[in-house]
């Protein structure tokens, strides 16, 4: 048996390395590996990703140009999370489910969000069918306007209703924020991903058409802001079925055309 476990990420995003975290302890723990090592092959859309996730990880002997498997699925088996289907095709196992992400840092608390609620309506991966409209409309059902809310960046479902904005330049301030605020809302995205690492229990949005996969931590509420109703259910089901028939006249007519 090799003595080297070696890591490889691809996509470079936040959640995308975070998903990967945990694979180093229990390598070390369960898998009987003496050395953990990350794959300069390994994509970051960000270096704060490198520096927080692996480089503060005790459980990471350094970094090798040598290349790694990467799973890839778009789904996993019941009664498993995300993360414990990669570790099991990394061809590790540790008796447990519904891992954690894993993070070794311990954010600094600020003081003038201890009581607040703090809204995050960035994300760069799909967060499914979702726009402002969904969130300030959930919002609006739960009588929620946040006291803060961090900087819409190129992508996000800013609301029009919101105290004071927050801008986080460094990956370390972000997880202040996350571990400071009362109640922490944001997308279904890498900052659910980053608040389960660090145990805080997070309200994440989503809408339809994302992989419930993501849905990955028992620490949050996961709620579908854009739900399909049944009359927008039945209405796509009779669409597809109309189709259908259509597609097969088409070909009966044009089999009968063609003698």
């Amino acid at each position: 048996m090799p003595e080297t476990f070696v890591i490889k990420i691809k996509h470079g995003g936040l959640g995308d390395h975070l998903f990967h975290s945990h694979l180093p302890r229990i390598a070390k723990q369960s898998g009987g590996f003496k050395r953990v090592l990350i794959s300069n092959l390994s994509e970051y859309r960000h270096l704060d990703y490198r520096r927080l996730v692996w480089e503060a990880n005790p459980y990471i002997d350094g970094f090798t140009d040598e290349d790694a498997p990467f799973p890839g699925f778009s789904s996993v088996p019941e009664g498993t999370n995300l993360l414990d289907h990669i570790m099991i095709m990394r061809g590790l196992d540790d008796g447990k489910r519904f891992h954690e992400p894993e993070i070794h840092f311990k954010p600094e608390r600020i003081d003038s969000l201890a009581g607040a609620t703090v809204y995050d309506p960035n994300y760069i991966s799909d967060v499914g069918n979702l726009e402002t409209e969904h969130v300030e409309r959930y919002f609006a059902r739960k009588k929620i306007t946040p006291d803060f809310m961090l900087q819409p960046r190129e992508k996000g479902a800013p609301v029009r209703r919101h105290g004071a904005l927050i801008e986080t330049k460094k990956l370390e301030h972000y997880c202040s924020v996350i571990a400071s605020a009362k109640r922490f809302i944001c997308l279904t995205s890498g900052g659910a991903t980053l608040a389960a690492a660090l145990g805080i229990p997070v309200v994440a949005l989503w809408g339809p058409g994302q992989w419930t996969m993501f849905h990955h931590s028992p620490l949050h509420n996961y709620v579908n802001v854009n739900p399909i109703t049944f009359r927008q259910r039945c209405q796509t089901r009779l669409n597809r079925y109309s189709q259908a028939l259509k597609r097969r006249a088409d070909g009966v007519v044009k089999k009968y055309l063609n003698k």
